[in-house]
């Protein structure tokens, strides 16, 4: 969950920075929890990563990358959080390996210029 946050923090922070006159806003996410098959998955996770498929703000090498396990039908492929050293992430390319998802707990981003904090509103 600490690496779902970080991802999506960085991207959330991306996009509001962009929203004109958007000065405090409080944002509540739903967490969940997500069970699927792994099978045929693409893992990438023994690349190191100075790969340059792992950079955090740069997707040139990336999105060719996603776009092959897309392009060849795949699930989707495994690999390691640069946002969250040490947690491994996965890129689901259809729902269609999901067997279980669940919400879990409840996030708030509070956004003031920059998002300010992250709060855990309810227990999974």
């Amino acid at each position: 969950m600490d690496a779902a946050i970080a991802e999506v923090c960085y991207h959330q922070a991306a996009y509001w920075s962009n929203v004109p006159d958007l000065r405090f806003e409080r944002f509540v996410f739903c967490g969940l929890v997500c069970e699927f098959s792994e099978a045929e998955l693409i893992d990438v996770c023994q690349l190191p990563v100075s790969d340059r498929i792992f950079s955090p703000s740069d997707y040139i090498a990336s999105r060719p990358l996603g776009g092959a396990i897309k392009q060849q039908g795949l699930p989707g492929l495994r690999y390691q959080s640069v946002r969250h050293p040490g947690a491994l992430c996965w890129g689901l390319m259809s729902p269609k390996a999901v067997y279980s998802i669940v919400q879990s707990a409840h996030m708030e981003m509070i956004w003031s210029n920059g998002i300010i904090s992250v709060n855990q509103l309810s227990q999974p």
